[in-house]
């Protein structure tokens, strides 16, 4: 376990030789408040990874198998949660809630909730799946375009494989804008692809390719929405409204640079 160092109040030397009074050195605590939704992920991932380490360990040990031992599993969590909570109006999000486990008694409320585990049923088919890779928000104002293509089981493989190697067209549109605009990516090994957008320099970034949309201009609208879409094996996603998070716009329609 690492030891973090308390930084302390030091004795300095005057230029005629004697000693000054202490410094007090001021330590600022490097941060964010955390959010209800963050709190609310990282108990579902506890979760997880509690059920999937029993699993392990059953399939590690021959007992299980052969019936000599049992396995037991958590799969429900009861929560009550004791906190001040408020609108993360200090962080620009009014949509969001705070959390805050330092509040007062007189301000602090009860929030009940259940986590339970429920298991994805495998599909029949091939499945083209799309999502937002940064739901809750930590890396705005860059956007993340996430999925996955997966093939259904086979006479060789009783699991749904991921399908490596495939192309996958990406097809961008706003209500803001017409036509539309057509990104090409391919699945890695595991059936996955991904692209960071940077909305306000219209740029896209994929397997460490770096380009732009032609046909959309993404300094110009303030959402957009994403389908992906695949020939072999022919299926389509379904689509994922992004909104953009910037600032002033100047007279041409360009982000003002807000940095001081």
């Amino acid at each position: 376990m690492a030891i973090k160092k308390t930084p302390v109040a030091r004795m300095r030397r005057s230029r005629s030789g004697t000693k000054s009074r202490p410094t007090r050195r001021v330590v600022e605590r490097v941060g964010r408040p955390v959010t209800l939704e963050e709190v609310l992920v990282a108990f579902q991932k506890s979760l997880a990874r509690s059920s999937r380490s029993s699993l392990e360990a059953a399939q590690a040990e021959s007992a299980f198998g052969t019936g000599d031992r049992s396995l037991y599993t958590v799969d429900t969590l009861s929560i009550t949660l004791n906190a001040g909570f408020r609108p993360a109006t200090s962080t620009g999000a009014p949509d969001r809630i705070e959390v805050d486990f330092d509040a007062p008694a007189d301000q602090r409320s009860e929030l009940q909730f259940v986590v339970e585990a429920k298991p994805l049923e495998l599909t029949a088919t091939a499945r083209l799946t799309l999502a937002n890779g940064d739901a809750l928000g930590a890396f705005l104002p860059v956007l993340k375009v996430r999925g996955a293509l997966i093939g259904p089981p086979s006479k060789e493989a009783e699991q749904a494989v991921p399908l490596e190697g495939r192309e996958v067209t990406l097809h961008f549109q706003s209500e803001e804008a017409s036509g539309e605009a057509q990104l090409n990516v391919h699945t890695n090994h595991l059936g996955q692809f991904a692209v960071d957008i940077d909305p306000s320099n219209n740029r896209l970034e994929s397997a460490g390719r770096v380009g732009s949309l032609a046909g959309l201009d993404l300094r110009q609208v303030d959402s957009f929405f994403v389908f992906a879409s695949c020939r072999e094996p022919l299926t389509t996603s379904k689509p994922v409204q992004f909104a953009i998070q910037r600032g002033d716009r100047d007279e041409h329609g360009r982000e003002r640079n807000t940095d001081r």
